[in-house]
């Protein structure tokens, strides 16, 4: 027999009714029920026995013993309090092991020997707190093995409930290596244990401190002292640094993706100085704090709402913190910004010739993870630009908690109190379904479910101006589901929205609903709230707002 963790938990879960319910229970019922426990524990026993004989059937803590060459990490553990766990089975809703990306000792020297605050490892060791945190930023709560690595962030958080990135670097042979958090290389994969799979890493990581802001300034001079510069004039520390705290204090930072520019990328552009790049700009005034200075518009497009990893980015607008979004093409493989802004190159290849009319990812230089979230470096000046007016289409893939779990099927409850763009009233909870089926009407397999007499308001990220037609996709098949209003900006949008029936055969989804036509006049967000005019269950895929006239 082999021992598992199902079969673990089997037993405590025995032994606990036994202990709720033996009063209420007759005495043959507790024999039998006694009988199966022992020969459960009986088999476990034979289990673990076997289970961990030769290294075929190691757990991941006894791989870190067993190689002295992991012994400074193995330390770690130890004070970090993390040795139960790595010879445990993951009980972590969805989990199916624990992946360690794993420093050996020249890995854990190499972070000691760049870090100003430790000197050696048993200074480190002294402070316990960092230590178990440390440590603990090492594990992902899921088993990932390298095939399922993506460019961008791990599917699941760590034990310190941080997010690691993971970057394909192509070498001169052609060779894909990966580099974790774009500061550890990837030197082994793929070391399969009985509880988990271990990555060799050559470098310790560091734990995230930085917003994108300090990140930045912190690499003022490691060849960012232009763009850093250009941060502080325009006075936006504050609203990078952003953060409210929670109910145990902690700092929950506004999260952004931000996009650098390299002293080397300006001096490409024959860019030498911050006067220089002022001069370019050409301001009105030297009030470089105003928002409506071109300088300080310039710095505020650099910053997108929300945390986007090179991996998230789909064929859309994205709204920055300046007057105009940036577009993205991720339809082929290499991810297309602002694409028409300016002929950067002109390819031919026998009788084609090719305009690159679009700026590119600089990939060694993107992904780097902060705790507002990720930094990405394209390849030419970001400068702003207005695309031509397109669809826009919203999935509520801005919400964090939603974002996680597009990759997955699951159906998980996410509580009001965890959501930044949707506004729950009247209930407390939705919940976000991925079937990993394909259904008839739905874009991505996934939908949210929201039951009761409720409000659902959602704000939508900025728009371009003009005419658009606004339409939603929800299932639209059952008596039980909802009839809702609709509003936008306040004024109601159409007439009701009956979920109750209608739908094409076999496509519950279809037709979508067209609630009407709106003009924006400028490029601001937006609100849209649902509300129930006969209680029941909505099932929403998406919002649309598809271009009308001119």
């Amino acid at each position: 027999m082999k021992l598992t963790g199902t079969g673990i938990l089997r037993k405590i879960r025995i032994t606990m009714k036994v202990t709720k319910y033996k009063a209420l229970w007759p005495l043959t019922s507790v024999i039998v029920l006694c009988g199966m426990v022992l020969f459960l524990f009986s088999c476990e026993k034979e289990k673990q026995e076997i289970r961990y004989t030769g290294n075929e059937y190691q757990n991941i803590l006894q791989y870190i013993h067993s190689d002295p060459s992991y012994s400074s990490f193995q330390r770690i553990v130890e004070v970090g309090r993390l040795t139960d766990v790595l010879s445990s089975y993951n009980s972590h809703p969805g989990g199916n092991g624990f992946t360690l990306f794993l420093p050996n000792n020249d890995a854990v020297d190499r972070f000691i020997d760049n870090n100003s605050r430790f000197s050696s490892l048993e200074e480190l060791l002294q402070d316990t707190v960092f230590t178990r945190e440390l440590a603990r930023y090492h594990v992902l709560n899921v088993e990932v093995l390298s095939s399922n690595f993506a460019n961008g962030a791990l599917p699941d958080k760590t034990l310190s409930d941080d997010i690691l990135t993971i970057i394909f670097i192509e070498t001169e042979g052609g060779e894909i290596i990966y580099s974790v958090n774009n500061e550890s290389g990837v030197s082994q994969i793929n070391i399969e244990k009985s509880n988990g799979v271990i990555h060799i890493i050559d470098k310790m990581l560091s734990p995230v401190i930085y917003t994108g802001y300090e990140w930045v300034q912190t690499n003022k001079n490691k060849g960012y002292k232009i763009f850093s510069e250009l941060l502080e004039i325009t006075g936006l520390e504050d609203t990078m640094n952003y953060y409210l705290p929670d109910d145990l204090d902690r700092k929950i930072y506004n999260k952004y993706t931000l996009f650098v520019e390299s002293d080397e990328l300006y001096s490409a552009n024959d860019i030498s100085s911050l006067d220089d790049l002022i001069e370019l700009i050409g301001p009105e005034d030297n009030d470089f704090s105003n928002p409506d200075n071109s300088v300080n518009k310039f710095a505020r497009y650099h910053i997108i709402s929300g945390s986007n990893f090179l991996d998230e980015f789909k064929t859309s607008l994205y709204s920055t913190y300046g007057d105009f979004p940036v577009s993205v093409d991720a339809k082929d493989l290499d991810l297309k910004f602002n694409e028409g802004t300016q002929v950067f190159d002109i390819l031919i290849i026998e009788s084609d010739t090719i305009e690159i009319d679009y700026l590119k990812v600089d990939l060694e230089r993107s992904n780097i993870l902060t705790k507002t979230g990720a930094i990405h470096q394209l390849d030419q000046v970001l400068h702003p630009f207005l695309p031509g007016k397109t669809g826009n289409t919203f999935e509520f893939y801005e919400e964090y908690q939603i974002n996680i779990l597009r990759d997955k099927e699951v159906s998980q409850v996410i509580r009001k109190e965890d959501l930044d763009f949707i506004d729950l009233l009247g209930i407390d909870f939705l919940t976000y379904t991925n079937t990993g089926d394909s259904i008839h009407g739905v874009t991505n397999e996934d939908y949210i479910t929201l039951e009761g007499n409720f409000e659902f308001i959602y704000r939508i990220p900025k728009v371009l101006p003009g005419t658009y037609e606004v339409s939603l996709v929800a299932k639209r098949d059952d008596p039980s589901h909802a009839i809702l209003g609709v509003y936008l900006d306040g004024q109601k949008l159409g007439s009701l929205v009956d979920l109750t029936g209608g739908s094409d055969k076999n496509r519950p989804f279809l037709p979508d609903f067209v609630l009407g036509t709106v003009y924006f006049n400028e490029y601001e967000t937006h609100e849209i709230k649902l509300q129930t005019r006969v209680p029941g269950r909505m099932q929403l895929d998406r919002i649309m707002l598809k271009p009308a006239g001119n």
